[in-house]
């Protein structure tokens, strides 16, 4: 992944007082292409695995990966003209 000048990229968070393992997933994604970067910037993406939750982490992973993949596809779409 192609990472520009300009941002920092850090992810922390806090397991809390309550759980043993964190639950919660983070991402970052940009565009390869230089137009397309102009055109749709830069995603972050924050997702809470709602602790105490059946599935929480696999939910939080799913989702970060799901926001991810389809922006990603649909940048690659646009940029192939579909």
């Amino acid at each position: 992944m192609k990472v520009r000048p300009g941002v920092e990229i850090s992810g922390q968070s806090d397991i809390g007082c309550q759980r043993e393992n964190n639950e919660d997933s983070f991402g970052y994604w940009e565009p390869e292409d230089d137009e397309q970067f102009l055109r749709k910037g830069r995603l972050a993406i924050v997702a809470d695995g709602m602790g105490g939750y059946e599935g929480g982490q696999e939910a939080s992973h799913l989702a970060v990966e799901t926001v991810s993949s389809f922006t990603a596809t649909r940048t690659a779409t646009i940029r192939n003209g579909h």
